[in-house]
């Protein structure tokens, strides 16, 4: 089978900016986040210069590598939403998928009260 690849451009620059975001938050170098990730350094620069595309496997590798989850990677405008950190987003989304179909819809009209 073929593997899933991050071909959109949008999703290639997600991903650039937000390796390169983690790498200067974590002040790490390309070569530590190789290390961290088993991902070879030369596609971690590639990636971050959007000049290849990434499979689903490395993306999640290179999360894994960061401890984030791999969806982190592929959004922009992680850091912070609205004043919600990525890590409160990322629970609330662990939240969400582990809720039954009761708990989504009270999720989901307490969302829209606030919007």
């Amino acid at each position: 089978t073929m593997a899933t690849k991050t071909t959109s451009p949008s999703m290639r620059r997600a991903l650039a900016r937000n390796i390169r975001a983690h790498l200067a938050r974590l002040e790490w170098s390309e070569a530590e986040l190789a290390r961290r990730s088993g991902v070879s350094q030369k596609h971690i620069n590639n990636a971050t210069n959007q000049r290849t595309t990434s499979s689903i496997e490395v993306v999640d590798a290179l999360a894994r590598g960061f401890k984030v989850p791999a969806w982190m990677l592929l959004v922009e405008g992680f850091e912070d939403i609205d004043g919600v950190s990525a890590m409160q987003l990322s629970e609330i989304v662990a939240v969400w998928i582990g809720a039954d179909d009761s708990a989504r819809r009270a999720i989901t009209t307490a969302v829209r009260k606030h919007l």
